[in-house]
């Protein structure tokens, strides 16, 4: 009977504060902690995790190819006798700092073409030249390597030699410049000649309309009521039709289809 008594004074009390409370006309109710918040706790009491650094862009240097080996005892041209390792080393490191376009220069003069001793497989054959390649030494005198020996010193494999024959071109003769880098700058495939369908609208001799005297001579018409239609089966035969390229052809020649 007495815990009886006490719980119900305690639950009195309890209703008697809240009740304070809620008539206190400055209470201000404390905000609960949503579930996301208990997790976290204390914004206070986290550590700060480090933002991840960015990671380190390799130098110029570890970008370059790697100066490979040169050619063994058995070369014939005796290539380590004229050209020391440590020329090799002022050789690598002169032509990785030198730009694209200036390395390109610098290999065209030092790669001479030469055409073929002997054909033994025909006139069709692909290998219908040689190339001749130097390096200077130490006085600076240019002295005749062999193809392993130049590409190695480079840094390029001594088998990949595609650099060569597309900067030298397929003639024998050679050229008095280097080709140009044509990286980026190849024609699309769908290019069409958009003057021979200005030259093929022009040869349906548009003009200006008797009564379109206030746009003349922004505004022509098709001669001899022609559509459009009519001028792309006329232009089929001369190239392969191309419409998207027809239609904005039309408009920047000013030419409007014929109105009965």
């Amino acid at each position: 009977m007495e815990w009886t008594i006490l719980d119900t004074l305690l639950d009195t009390t309890s209703v008697d504060s809240l009740y304070d409370d809620i008539t206190d006309l400055g209470y201000v109710p404390t905000p609960m902690m949503t579930q996301t918040e208990v997790e976290l706790g204390d914004p206070g009491e986290q550590v700060q995790e480090p933002e991840p650094q960015p990671e380190p862009q390799p130098d110029v240097e570890s970008r370059r190819p790697p100066m490979r080996e040169p050619c063994g005892a058995k070369c014939r041209r005796r290539c380590t006798d004229h050209i020391s390792e440590e020329r090799r080393r002022e050789i690598w490191s002169q032509y990785w700092a030198m730009t694209y376009t200036e390395r390109r220069s610098w290999m065209f003069y030092s790669v001479t073409p030469m055409p073929t001793k002997r054909i033994t497989t025909g006139p069709e054959s692909r290998r219908g030249r040689s190339f001749i390649y130097r390096l200077q030494n130490q006085k600076g005198e240019p002295r005749q390597v062999c193809k392993m020996f130049f590409l190695s010193s480079l840094g390029y494999l001594p088998k990949n030699d595609s650099l060569v024959i597309s900067m030298m071109g397929k003639s024998n003769s050679r050229p008095l410049v280097p080709s140009k880098d044509q990286r980026g700058k190849q024609a699309a495939v769908n290019k069409m000649d958009v003057k021979t369908l200005d030259d093929h609208i022009e040869s349906f001799h548009p003009c200006v309309s008797h009564y379109r005297w206030e746009h003349a001579p922004h505004r022509r018409i098709e001669g001899l009521r022609r559509s459009r239609r009519d001028i792309i089966c006329n232009l089929c035969p001369l190239m392969p039709p191309n419409r998207r390229v027809f239609w904005y052809s039309l408009p920047v020649s000013n030419v409007v289809e014929d109105e009965e």
